[in-house]
């Protein structure tokens, strides 16, 4: 009865830290995502006037 118990708090345990783990990729993804297309459309605002695009080498 006491390893029944113990094995269903892990498992819930488990499920949570999972969902958890989900969440946090989540938000780094859609953070990263964003900054991505900020840069994106910076380079583009840069880029519509014939001057260099931002990051250029030359």
């Amino acid at each position: 009865m006491l390893q029944e118990e113990v094995n269903e708090k892990t498992i819930a345990a488990c499920f949570k830290s999972g969902k958890l783990s989900a969440a946090v990729l989540k938000a780094g993804m859609t953070r990263y995502l964003s900054e991505k297309d900020k840069r994106k459309q910076a380079q583009r605002m840069m880029g519509e006037g014939g001057e260099e695009v931002a990051g250029g080498t030359e």
